[in-house]
Protein backbone atom coordinates (compact mmCIF):
# COMPACT_ATOMS: atom_id res chain seq x y z
CA UNK A 1 0.00 0.00 0.00
CA UNK A 2 1.06 3.68 -0.29
CA UNK A 3 1.44 6.35 2.12
CA UNK A 4 -1.42 7.00 4.12
CA UNK A 5 -3.11 10.59 3.74
CA UNK A 6 -4.78 12.43 6.45
CA UNK A 7 -8.43 12.63 4.58
CA UNK A 8 -10.48 14.10 7.15
CA UNK A 9 -10.48 15.22 10.59
CA UNK A 10 -13.16 16.50 12.34
CA UNK A 11 -13.15 16.64 16.68
CA UNK A 12 -13.86 13.12 17.05
CA UNK A 13 -12.70 10.95 14.05
CA UNK A 14 -10.03 11.15 12.30
CA UNK A 15 -9.89 9.35 8.78
CA UNK A 16 -6.89 8.67 6.70
CA UNK A 17 -6.83 6.89 3.34
CA UNK A 18 -4.34 5.17 0.77
CA UNK A 19 -4.59 3.19 -2.41
CA UNK A 20 -3.12 -0.46 -3.03
CA UNK A 21 -0.52 -0.27 -5.23
CA UNK A 22 -0.74 -3.95 -6.74
CA UNK A 23 -3.18 -6.60 -6.54
CA UNK A 24 -6.85 -6.84 -6.86
CA UNK A 25 -8.66 -4.12 -6.56
CA UNK A 26 -6.02 -1.39 -6.16
CA UNK A 27 -8.28 1.42 -8.19
CA UNK A 28 -10.42 1.52 -5.14
CA UNK A 29 -9.28 3.08 -1.76
CA UNK A 30 -8.54 1.92 1.30
CA UNK A 31 -9.81 4.19 4.65
CA UNK A 32 -9.22 3.89 8.33
CA UNK A 33 -10.92 5.68 10.84
CA UNK A 34 -10.62 6.32 14.52
CA UNK A 35 -12.66 7.34 16.61
CA UNK A 36 -14.91 6.98 19.76
CA UNK A 37 -18.10 4.97 19.62
CA UNK A 38 -21.04 5.38 22.71
CA UNK A 39 -22.14 1.42 22.78
CA UNK A 40 -20.57 -1.37 24.03
CA UNK A 41 -17.97 -3.26 21.75
CA UNK A 42 -20.82 -5.94 21.52
CA UNK A 43 -23.36 -3.64 19.94
CA UNK A 44 -21.10 -2.35 17.88
CA UNK A 45 -20.29 -5.96 16.37
CA UNK A 46 -24.10 -6.45 15.99
CA UNK A 47 -24.44 -3.83 13.96
CA UNK A 48 -21.77 -4.24 11.63
CA UNK A 49 -22.58 -7.62 11.09
CA UNK A 50 -26.32 -7.10 10.61
CA UNK A 51 -26.41 -6.26 7.05
CA UNK A 52 -29.92 -4.92 7.23
CA UNK A 53 -28.81 -1.94 9.47
CA UNK A 54 -25.63 -1.21 7.57
CA UNK A 55 -27.98 2.13 6.09
CA UNK A 56 -28.02 3.09 9.80
CA UNK A 57 -24.08 3.81 9.78
CA UNK A 58 -23.46 4.07 5.55
CA UNK A 59 -25.56 6.71 4.15
CA UNK A 60 -23.86 5.92 0.68
CA UNK A 61 -25.05 1.71 1.14
CA UNK A 62 -27.22 0.59 -1.45
CA UNK A 63 -28.66 -2.15 1.11
CA UNK A 64 -26.89 -5.11 -0.46
CA UNK A 65 -27.10 -8.49 1.65
CA UNK A 66 -23.39 -9.14 3.15
CA UNK A 67 -23.16 -12.93 3.66
CA UNK A 68 -21.54 -13.32 7.21
CA UNK A 69 -17.75 -15.25 7.49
Amino acid sequence: MGPWKNAASGKDVLVWSTKCIRNLGAEYPVVKARGLINASARDVVDLLRDSSKVTIYNKSSLGEKIKSC
